[in-house]
């Protein structure tokens, strides 16, 4: 019975956000209904403008004179309407047409990963997915709608599994020693190790050892703050193991990213959705291990941007509002492109689909622990 009033409960909830969501639809610019209700409707709205315009336009005449001075730019230099970080990372890198050439924009998945991460996908209608934010209209392309998923600790959280673990310093002097990073050097030890102990890869290494990666809860999809990170299968270690201990909760951590990466897309899919590859941009990218699991634990292609997606993003917007292309997938084809392609390993996708089981258990289990305690 409380299953059945929970799931009324999500039904209401979805109903409800496909009417706001059309509202919004037809309605550009501030919503006072809105600000009203949250008690923001005199924050002075006058003040911060209510003339919208989408990325890539023109704003007035370009720069003034006192500005071309100080830039050392000619008066009346176009200047573009632009975007947010994560959103000028998916101009940057979802259009690019060096690698994927086929595959629609709307069944594209951009990731960009970095301290957090931001999984987006582009759609012809507007899809309501629950714990993701948007459907947006109109904010990467014209016409096309935007849902945003996320993590709110990607790289931040494999950064805090290394660094607070006791033999840190003895870990980052060691990789020093060899002139590469840590992460380089445990992604040689979990290749070394998964040899030693004759396993099928290295995801191996994790296989009666399970991380639930919300150490910062969960942005998407299950959209709570207050979860938090679990660690299945940890012993007394010793002094001596401590590298291979370290190099198994560090895979662990990234498994369980890759995992809430796939429920992230499974949450999209149900929606309406349909992912056929991702691209991927950020900081993470420097990273291979981190790419191949995310390949592999969803069974899609990885498609690596080349270059700064940001910084890509925004020139493609400039270019736009210059005129020197039309519209900016004019420009997305022409300036964007891929550096490599990562393809799913065929020969794990029944150990990701058991770790994904065992991931959403550990999900139902810590629920399960707040009602047996609050009971």
């Amino acid at each position: 019975e409380g299953e059945e009033d929970e799931e009324e409960e999500r039904d209401e909830e979805a109903e409800q956000t496909k009417k706001r969501s059309k509202h919004v639809a037809k309605h550009v610019g501030w919503q006072m209904d809105f600000l009203k209700m949250v008690g923001l409707e005199d924050i002075g709205i006058h003040k911060l403008g209510t003339r919208v315009r989408a990325p890539g336009e023109a704003v007035g005449n370009g720069i003034c004179e006192r500005a071309a001075v100080e830039l050392g730019l000619n008066v009346h230099t176009p200047v573009a309407v632009g975007s947010i970080d994560a959103h000028a990372g998916v101009i940057g890198s979802i259009g690019e047409t060096t690698l994927d050439a086929h595959t629609p924009l709307h069944n594209r998945l951009q990731l960009v990963l970095g301290t957090s991460s931001c999984h987006m996908a582009l759609s012809k209608s507007p899809l309501y997915v629950g714990g993701v934010w948007g459907p947006y209209h109109n904010v990467i392309l014209p016409g096309l709608w935007l849902s945003e998923g996320g993590q709110s600790a990607s790289g931040a959280l494999v950064n805090h599994i290394v660094k607070f673990h006791p033999f840190s310093s003895k870990l980052e002097q060691m990789a020093n020693e060899k002139n590469v990073s840590v992460y380089a050097y445990l992604n040689s030890h979990a290749r070394e190790l998964s040899k030693e102990r004759q396993l099928e890869n290295i995801w191996h290494l994790c296989k009666d050892f399970h991380v639930l990666s919300f150490y910062h809860g969960n942005r998407a999809p299950l959209a709570d703050p207050s979860l938090k990170g679990m660690v299945c299968g940890l012993n007394l270690g010793s002094s001596d193991g401590w590298l291979d201990e370290l190099t198994e909760l560090y895979v662990g951590a990234v498994i369980g990213l890759a995992l809430e990466t796939r429920h992230i897309i499974q949450a999209m899919t149900d929606a309406g959705h349909d992912i056929k590859s991702m691209h991927a941009c950020g900081g993470l990218c420097k990273n291979e291990f981190y790419l191949h699991t995310h390949a592999s634990a969803t069974n899609l292609p990885i498609y690596v941007t080349k270059g700064d997606a940001m910084l890509i993003g925004c020139a493609v917007l400039a270019a736009t509002a210059s005129g020197t292309f039309s519209a900016i997938p004019d420009a997305m084809s022409k300036m964007t492109g891929s550096e490599k392609l990562i393809q799913p390993n065929a020969s794990a996708k029944g150990f990701f689909d058991k770790k994904y089981k065992v991931y959403l258990k550990m999900i139902d289990n810590q629920y399960e622990y707040r009602r047996l305690m609050s009971g």
